[in-house]
């Protein structure tokens, strides 16, 4: 009867708790951006406040693009930004966790790299607490169900020879499966390249929508195909950063055309030009 995997669970999970306070006496937890002692979660609080409260006090993340705005009555909720109104995105609402500046710019490129999963994971449980909050406080002033409701997670998917030269799990992959933990749905891969796409970071604003124009396609899925496809199905596409939402847009297209009803991104980060 040696051996973990032979434990009855109750003596199992007895055998874990020990084990990890035993290692958490040995080495105790560090953040994962700065290293200091933390006494719980992932990050020590100094770092949590930096990735978490960025949006400044008199701003507001706007609903459409997730680009700050002035706070307003709640009315205009529901009205788009002048960036919104000045361009076309085919998804329909934007939840952004943070800012892309400081800590949260170094977390955020630290957790595209494979080696980094733990910090993409813990990246995840606060983008996916974030829009649990979100969802929930929107409950009380929306009467769109299906807004509010979502059904899958799925992320943007990066070509297998980006995938090689990362050397494993893409960190918006990692970042999608916590968020559907914390939300209790499913986190699926559900895209795919159809081919090699120049970095978008590394071209003009303009170039973006042609370089991945025509790039991305649904998955098929023969072991576990879901009966209906994405016909109806609101779909929470989750990145780590948004720019101009070029690619976003794109997998959203391709999204509604196989039959899905609303795409809700949500991202770590929302890049904000001055």
């Amino acid at each position: 009867m040696a051996g973990q995997w032979l434990l009855v669970p109750a003596a199992r999970s007895l055998y874990l708790s020990a084990t990890a306070t035993l290692l958490d006496s040995l080495m105790p937890p560090a953040c994962l951006l700065c290293g200091d002692l933390v006494q719980q979660g992932h990050f020590c609080s100094l770092c949590k406040t930096a990735l978490t409260r960025t949006w400044p006090s008199a701003a507001v993340a706007c609903r459409f693009c997730a680009m700050p705005r002035p706070r307003e009555p709640a009315a205009s909720h529901d009205e788009r930004c002048t960036l919104c109104k000045s361009t076309h995105q085919n998804f329909d609402e934007v939840i952004a966790l943070a800012i892309y500046q400081g800590a949260v710019r170094e977390a955020v490129v630290a957790a595209k790299l494979a080696r980094h999963y733990s910090l993409a994971t813990a990246l995840g449980e606060l983008l996916g607490d974030h829009v649990g909050s979100y969802l929930a406080s929107s409950r009380g002033s929306d009467s769109s169900h299906s807004r509010l409701r979502t059904d899958i997670v799925t992320y943007v998917p990066s070509h297998f020879m980006r995938r090689i030269h990362r050397k494993g799990l893409s960190g918006a992959a990692a970042i999608a499966r916590e968020v559907g933990r914390r939300l209790a749905l499913p986190a699926e891969s559900m895209l795919r390249m159809t081919r090699a796409a120049r970095k978008q970071s590394m071209l003009l604003d303009a170039q973006r929508p042609a370089n991945v124009r025509g790039a991305f396609a649904v998955r098929k899925r023969y072991a576990r195909p879901h009966p209906d496809g994405l016909k109806g199905r609101h779909v929470l596409l989750v990145d780590d950063v948004l720019t101009t939402g070029s690619t976003a847009s794109e997998i959203a297209r391709v999204l509604k055309d196989a039959g899905a009803e609303r795409v809700t991104l949500a991202v770590v980060a929302r890049a904000v030009r001055r």
